[in-house]
């Protein structure tokens, strides 16, 4: 017993699980740790203003065009065959694609942010104290580093080394945001704020970065130069990669910025509050999504088609039942959970709630049938779709934001995953992904374990 146990502790799928668990709870903790404190030290409206310029971020982190996540997969599956020389070559050219990109656009940014754009920024000057530009500019640096982390995280996932990896990268997360909680409570201002999680950040990718040079310094040999040529082939896929941040974009930072714009920023944080409750349980079941997501992509390298169906059947048993579980849950004390959780600033209406909680349940049935798409590089099948209808949500919301509030938004959300999931069932039916007769084959050897195990506990 203790021997399979122990068996079981050292399953890569097992640590990739745990480090997942250990990211979304550490990404849970701080965000209901956020919320209470930025509102208590700065005020609803102020809040807003944060929220609305720290989207900025997300915007430059989409700006690898898709690459980094596409060589990661394609990685992994040259290293399931042994093929080290390719893996390397992949590696250092998406490093050049970092560097090139990075400095271009931060230079762009500051011409932009100091130039023809300033004036967008007055709406930011009072919570500010007037260094709206600077402060912005701190936070696009912050958001650039996301390239170089999914470029380091992309190394540790060709190592096989995803869960290791992945406790450096969540570790550094969980660090950058307690040290901005301390700022704010000792009074710091925004720019305080911003330059501690970019110093944070660039401080915690050195170290993940020199750990793994240090563990496979092969990876960075330059027995040749680095060649973006060698992207090429990763367009594709690539290109489907960047369509999902895009539509991602549009629906939860873009929906931001049009309710701001429309209705002011102090409605900004009941929808990012609402929004935030309502995709905890999303978190949760990506947990399993991303453990799998890479040991199904070596087993698609490696040809596998049971080790396949058993982590399809894995991922849609436990993603089904968290948010299946999730739904009555929300929908009955969400609200008193909102109200307790900002300490009575903020109170949602129940259509808005309900809106966000049936997107919730959409987006993450659609997403558990995308994982796979995506862990094969060909998440083009369906992201340029979620990109048209991210859009289409936006100008929805824009139509009806004004007329019925910040549920208008909601409403433009629910109808895009709505569309999202059938698609994704009838792409996931059509291209026969996974063998139906080795998910049946699995399925009736789920059953019949427990069978066994019921007949010998009686």
């Amino acid at each position: 017993m203790l021997r399979r146990i122990r068996a079981i502790g050292q399953s890569r799928l097992v640590r990739a699980v745990l480090v997942g668990a250990y990211g979304q709870g550490v990404q849970i903790l701080l965000q209901l740790l956020t919320v209470p404190f930025m509102i208590s030290h700065w005020g609803t409206e102020h809040y807003g203003v944060w929220l609305s310029i720290y989207v900025l971020p997300a915007y430059l982190a989409m700006t690898d065009m898709g690459l980094t996540a596409a060589a990661a997969n394609d990685m992994s599956m040259k290293m399931a065959r042994g093929e080290r020389d390719e893996t390397r070559q992949m590696y250092q050219s998406v490093r050049l694609m970092r560097t090139v990109v990075t400095s271009v656009l931060l230079l762009m940014s500051i011409m932009a942010v100091y130039g023809p754009f300033a004036h967008r920024l007055d709406f930011a000057q009072v919570a500010t104290q007037g260094q709206a530009q600077l402060t912005v500019i701190v936070l696009l640096a912050y958001g650039l580093s996301a390239i170089s982390t999914s470029t380091v995280d992309a190394g540790y996932r060709a190592m096989d080394s995803y869960a290791f990896g992945g406790t450096i990268i969540q570790t550094v997360a969980l660090s950058e945001n307690i040290l901005l909680l301390t700022s704010v409570i000792m009074g710091g201002s925004m720019l305080q704020a911003a330059c501690v999680l970019l110093g944070v950040r660039a401080s915690g990718l050195l170290l993940a970065n020199t750990i793994l040079r240090l563990r496979n310094p092969w990876l960075f040999e330059r027995r040749e130069p680095a060649r973006l040529g060698r992207l090429k082939p990763l367009l594709k896929p690539a290109s489907g990669t960047i369509a999902l941040a895009f539509a991602n974009v549009m629906m939860i930072q873009s929906a931001v910025l049009l309710i701001a714009s429309l209705l002011g920023p102090r409605w900004v944080p009941m929808y990012t509050v609402t929004r935030t409750l309502t995709r905890f349980p999303l978190q949760l079941s990506m947990v399993i999504g991303a453990a799998t997501l890479t040991r199904f992509c070596v087993a698609h390298g490696m040809g596998d088609e049971k080790r396949k169906a058993k982590l399809a059947l894995v991922n849609m048993a436990v993603s089904g039942a968290i948010l299946g579980l999730a739904v009555p849950v929300l929908l009955i004390f969400g609200r008193w959970i909102i109200l307790q959780w900002t300490h009575h600033a903020i109170t949602v209406d129940r259509p808005l709630l309900v809106l966000m909680t049936l997107a919730m349940l959409a987006n993450g049935m659609w997403m558990t049938f995308g994982n796979f798409f995506t862990a094969m590089n060909r998440q083009n099948l369906f992201a340029y779709a979620y990109a048209g209808l991210g859009v289409m949500a936006l100008l929805l919301g824009s139509i009806l934001v004004p007329r019925i509030g910040v549920e208008g938004m909601g409403v433009g959300v629910l109808s895009a995953d709505t569309v999202m999931l059938c698609w994704l069932i009838y792409l996931f039916r059509r291209m026969k992904i996974i063998r139906p007769e080795a998910i049946r084959a699995e399925y009736q050897a789920f059953l019949s374990f427990l069978h066994h195990k019921f007949r010998k506990a009686q």
